[in-house]
């Protein structure tokens, strides 16, 4: 086998395994009611209520046009509200209680799926799995540098 057919080969194994464990999160997100770009701001906003759009975009490392096109429909979802602080004048979005049930119930699910690959594994595998991916990471960021 040549040098070059084998990274063909790897990243397509590669793609195929991200592929179909997207498929099954999204599918975990749905049944959860989430899309993954609300489940992400809320997993930001269940560590830190009471952020500002800016701060919510940044650590979704997405960008503000993209949040503030977001949270009216997190709004009209009843997933999030927003509230003016009334000391410093900016305006925190904080989870609402169906948006804290359906983002405990997307993590139920979504801990589903990572059971349900982990079961094709062996702890030692898995962690051989890790090391190897983070490897491979590396070496693509390594790559891209270049």
């Amino acid at each position: 086998m040549s040098s070059y057919v084998l990274p063909q080969r790897l990243l397509a194994a590669l793609k195929s395994a991200d592929t179909r464990i997207r498929v099954a999160k999204n599918a975990a997100l749905d049944a959860a009611g989430l899309t993954h770009p609300q489940f992400t701001a809320l997993r930001v906003l269940s560590v830190d209520p009471g952020l500002t759009a800016a701060e919510i975009a940044r650590r979704c490392e997405v960008t503000p046009q993209t949040m503030a096109a977001l949270l009216p429909r997190m709004e009209a979802a009843g997933l999030a509200e927003r509230h003016r602080n009334p000391r410093t004048g900016a305006v925190e979005v904080v989870p609402t209680a169906d948006g804290r049930a359906k983002y405990a119930e997307a993590l139920a699910q979504l801990d589903l799926v990572e059971a349900s690959v982990a079961a094709a594994l062996s702890a030692a595998e898995a962690d051989q799995l890790c090391d190897l991916l983070e490897r491979c990471a590396q070496a693509a960021k390594a790559g891209r540098s270049t």
